[in-house]
């Protein structure tokens, strides 16, 4: 979470998350391509303050995609994302104990969706069969999701994300 006053930006943690997904990918060029993805997403932050919040997202990331064809195949990508809250989850210390975010007694007041730009680099093995690679992504909320009108306010989304994927190429019959 990236919050635009810096006090609370230094009193929150990332909290490690997982994202799950399929994509499909269109070649346009020899090296550029279209890459439309589905993930869960699950991110969040730890407080110095002992609360705890969670984020489970339906994402949609269209990216664009520059891919090097060598042994092992080098590629950029950029483009943005989009997202559908899934799922909210909180722990407090304030006698609340663990609570979803829509339950009466929080009161946590956010937008259900969002918008980001997402950037990464990654790297292709031809396998047979297919491929396996490794991408490196850094995802920046454009859009803030608090509907706070008091501090700290300004709330968006940051991840930095690790992705393993094995992509299967699918031939039509002719």
């Amino acid at each position: 979470m990236n919050f635009d006053d810096p006090a609370a930006s230094e009193a929150v943690l990332a909290a490690p998350g997982f994202h799950v997904g399929a994509l499909v990918e269109r070649s346009f060029a020899t090296r550029f391509a279209l890459r439309v993805e589905a993930l869960v997403n699950r991110k969040g932050f730890d407080s110095d303050v002992d609360e705890k919040l969670t984020f489970t997202y339906l994402e949609l990331p269209l990216l664009l995609s520059a891919e090097w064809s060598v042994p092992a195949s080098p590629r950029l990508f950029a483009g943005p994302v989009l997202g559908f809250e899934l799922g909210c989850h909180s722990t407090r210390v304030l006698g609340l104990g663990e609570l979803a975010c829509d339950d009466p007694a929080s009161t946590l007041l956010r937008k259900k969706t969002d918008l980001g730009i997402a950037i990464g680099a990654g790297v292709g093995f031809r396998a047979a069969g297919g491929a396996f690679g490794l991408d490196l992504w850094l995802e920046h909320g454009m859009r803030d999701v608090s509907l706070e009108t008091r501090p700290p306010g300004g709330v968006r989304h940051q991840a930095l994300m690790l992705s393993a994927i094995y992509v299967r190429e699918l031939r039509r019959s002719p």
